[in-house]
């Protein structure tokens, strides 16, 4: 059986992942996708009314696991390169290059 998590919910898995996951072993692997900020981003280990835990900031992904860990970002997902958003590069490169080409071919 396969975890997997998307976006807040991938943040949240990560806690799992480190946490509970080597003392529970649910799990046969994980899917942990868009979590964005490089992947640098946790949830956090409470909720008001609660005591704040904040997770550990880069919050990594275990490397003793059994179990395999996907981690999978889009484009957007990943820290500002300075390119231009929503494509960066290749949106320039497609739109230089449809200035070039004769519509139609």
């Amino acid at each position: 059986m396969i975890a997997a998590g998307e976006s807040q919910s991938a943040f949240r898995l990560v806690t799992y992942i480190d946490a509970v996951h080597p003392q529970a072993s649910v799990y046969d692997g994980f899917l942990v996708h868009s979590r964005g900020a490089g992947g640098a981003i946790g949830a956090p280990l409470s909720e008001s009314p609660q005591p704040s835990i904040p997770a550990p900031s880069p919050a990594l992904i275990r490397t003793d696991l059994r179990a395999p860990v996907l981690t999978f970002e889009t484009e957007t997902d990943r820290p500002s390169t300075g390119r231009a958003p929503g494509g960066g590069g290749r949106a320039r490169e497609r739109s230089s290059r449809a200035r070039r080409e004769p519509r139609g071919c």
